[in-house]
């Protein structure tokens, strides 16, 4: 489906994302006063390139190609959208690899409670007599044990799935080769 959405570039196997913009000045965020090495990209703008990044498989590489409609080429601003691109993705990568090793340590953390609770109630088990009284709290020990332990699992496995997917299509986005065109797209 994606190979008749997207062209493609015959010299390197790459899927070309088509972008218009009116003018450099498209590209940035209007709201965003800041010098423009480091301002953000158009969110409309994210929006559709993570919108076409899940329309092409991660393990096909892509390019973005922008057509500047009423502008001369100016090597100064293409320097400068290049290094703002490359700034705001290289920041979210960043961002989603922490989330990933949290996500893995608070893994570790919700096994090793998982671990002690079951080892408690191996223990209370052993030790406490037989009665409704002392058997009720020790069976929510378990079961917390292993409430614990699914969440260790769901956590680990599932949470981080997403992230690391994610973080598979920044990444992608930010190695994305930049092309401009001009007046004629």
């Amino acid at each position: 489906m994606y190979e008749s959405m997207y062209r493609k570039n015959s010299e390197t196997g790459k899927y070309i994302i088509d972008i218009a913009l009116d003018g450099y000045y498209d590209f940035f965020h209007e709201w965003d006063n800041t010098s423009f090495r480091k301002r953000d990209i158009h969110p409309e703008l994210v929006e559709f390139l993570d919108l076409c990044s899940e329309d092409i498989p991660l393990k096909k590489d892509i390019e973005i190609h922008f057509c500047v409609a009423n502008e001369d080429k100016n090597e100064e601003m293409e320097k400068l959208i290049l290094k703002s691109y490359d700034n705001y993705y290289n920041f979210f990568c960043r961002i989603k690899k922490k989330k990933i090793k949290g996500n893995f340590y608070s893994s570790i953390a919700l096994a090793i409670i998982a671990l002690m609770l079951i080892l408690a109630n191996a223990i209370l088990e052993k030790k406490l007599p037989n009665e409704l009284w002392y058997e009720v709290p020790v069976k929510g020990v378990y079961i917390g044990g292993y409430v614990f332990f699914w969440e260790a699992l769901y956590n680990g496995y599932f949470g981080s799935k997403e992230l690391i997917t994610q973080k598979k299509e920044i990444a992608r986005l930010g190695r994305a080769k930049l092309f401009f065109k001009y007046n004629k797209c």
